[in-house]
């Protein structure tokens, strides 16, 4: 289920763009929380939006810092990215910790709030979710992901697996007349692999560590379908003539 994407898709989505203007998207704040965590025995989730959300799990008795769990650091604001680019929006962690068999998640909803504007407008709140399944194995036998348990990625045991499963089209906003799609696309490996457009909806997390990855996302203006029309109103249009300077008129639009 795993999907690599790379430059390409951003490349045609531009060419998608035609003759329209690339808008700018611009951050005057990021806050981010964890919240409906499904499954498992989850000791602490921080579901107010802050700059930085936690979620631990496992059993009872141990440590905090002995459990699982996840925390995301939105990127610093403010900054602004171009339309169809794509960017890093902030730095996600799994602390892969071993934990009693049924003590995991199997999945928890995430949602990031910005304050944000196109083409230096006025700044408006927007709230955008997703959700991140979860996937813990045992660390012993055959590893569900393959490779060998005791080597490479599996070295500590077998690795778990952490996937976004809500990756296209993440959330469709409006500001003013224009609808707009953030999508969050996916995990790379550092944010230079998400500015060139190296990213994956799931990631393979190593036991015993700290594991972490850069959230790519991108933006567009959607691609709104228009309104049929009627073709009795077709008809008397061609017949006023009318057609055709309605196609100029939309051709003026989009050169403009």
């Amino acid at each position: 289920m795993s999907l690599l994407r790379t430059l390409g898709a951003s490349a045609a989505l531009t060419l998608a763009a035609g003759a329209l203007s690339a808008a700018s998207l611009s951050f005057e704040v990021l806050e981010s929380r964890f919240y409906d965590a499904q499954g498992g025995n989850v000791r602490m989730i921080a579901d107010t939006f802050a700059a930085e959300s936690r979620v631990r799990w496992g059993q009872d008795g141990i440590l905090m810092s002995e459990t699982s769990g996840y925390s995301y650091e939105n990127r610093v604001t403010p900054f602004q990215e171009n339309e169809n680019d794509v960017f890093a929006i902030g730095a996600f962690r799994h602390f892969n910790k071993p934990i009693n068999q049924g003590t995991s998640i199997t999945s928890v909803n995430m949602a990031i709030r910005g304050l944000v504007s196109i083409d230096g407008g006025t700044a408006v709140e927007r709230i955008f979710d997703f959700q991140i399944a979860h996937t813990e194995t045992p660390n012993s036998g055959t590893c569900a992901f393959g490779g060998a348990n005791g080597q490479g990625v599996n070295a500590n045991g077998c690795a778990d697996q952490v996937v976004i499963t809500s990756t296209e089209d993440t959330d469709v906003f409006q500001i003013g007349d224009q609808t707009y799609t953030l999508n969050i696309l996916g995990f790379a490996a550092s944010r230079a692999d998400a500015e060139g457009g190296l990213f994956d909806s799931a990631f393979l997390s190593p036991e015993g560590g700290v594991n972490r990855r850069i959230l790519a996302a991108s933006f567009q203006v959607a691609d709104i379908a228009p309104v049929p029309v009627p073709a009795s109103i077709m008809l008397t249009l061609s017949g006023l003539g009318l057609l055709g300077g309605m196609g100029a008129y939309r051709r003026r639009r989009k050169a403009s």
